[in-house]
């Protein structure tokens, strides 16, 4: 969760890292991808991310643990969510109004579902289009105190398109998201390119780099969440064998709106064709 966090004293501008990796940060290369996957075939992306904001005296840590999961039902629907837990902890000093905070939290960071129809599929063209739904997270003080970052429920939609280049291949996704309580509506889109390994032992592998914009449209009650950031996540998936692959990479924030801005890293395990 990133942006304003709900606290039980208040509100603290910490950078509540990872919305979703997608998400919403989605996780990985191979998430949000326009291309569907075939019927009765399914990948699971098991993913740890830890990442880091410093702003003036402030501290934000955050480490995930996140499982994504997609699944083909028919040549032309799949179906995809993800799952994840975070820890947290959260390092401000007394300012004029507000209390010094130095807190340890945890608790679901993502509850998402998507369902994905195939809309246009060629040899290098594919479109695609998806319902999206996400439940209200939230994380509490493992410490026992009145304090919580949270987010409500939403809903949206999402447009996907993708192109093979050959040697090199390019995705993009574009999904309004409508707040279900009190948080701003978002525009968030997502553009990935990348270069598969066809060669070598490397094989089967690829490196990617991935491009995640989260922009508020407004529209936040009191005590919503609101921001807007921006993201670079450059990575490597390697082979492990069979049908294990190893997903390695680091994520920048650009630029923001309402955070302090961080990075970290992450490590992700495939599962699947």
């Amino acid at each position: 969760m990133r942006g304003w966090g709900r606290l039980g004293n208040g509100r603290l501008r910490a950078a509540a890292l990872c919305v979703g990796w997608l998400s919403a940060c989605w996780p990985g290369a191979a998430l949000a991808s326009p291309w569907n996957r075939p019927a009765g075939q399914l990948l699971t992306i098991g993913k740890v991310t830890h990442q880091v904001a410093t702003e003036e005296e402030r501290r934000f840590a955050q480490t995930t643990s996140e499982t994504y999961a997609e699944f083909g039902l028919t040549p032309r629907l799949m179906l995809g969510g993800k799952f994840g837990f975070a820890f947290q902890s959260v390092q401000q000093p007394a300012y004029a109004q507000t209390a010094a905070v130095d807190d340890r939290l945890g608790g679901l960071s993502d509850a998402e579902a998507y369902l994905q129809v195939q809309t246009w599929r060629s040899d290098r063209l594919a479109l695609s289009a998806a319902l999206d739904v996400a439940a209200p997270v939230s994380t509490t003080s493992r410490l026992g105190l009145d304090r919580a970052f949270g987010r409500d429920g939403a809903a949206g939609v999402s447009a996907l398109a993708g192109y093979d280049f050959g040697p090199l291949f390019a995705t993009f996704r574009l999904a309004p998201r409508l707040s279900l309580g009190d948080d701003a509506a978002f525009l968030k889109s997502e553009a990935t390119l990348g270069r598969p390994f066809e060669e070598g032992w490397l094989r089967g592998g690829m490196a990617a780099l991935e491009l995640f914009a989260t922009q508020s449209l407004g529209g936040a009650e009191a005590g919503g969440v609101d921001y807007s950031l921006y993201q670079l996540a450059p990575s490597l998936v390697l082979p492990l064998g069979g049908r294990f692959k190893l997903q390695i990479g680091a994520v920048f924030d650009v630029a923001g709106e309402g955070v302090d801005l961080g990075r970290g890293g992450f490590v992700g395990l495939w599962v699947g064709e």
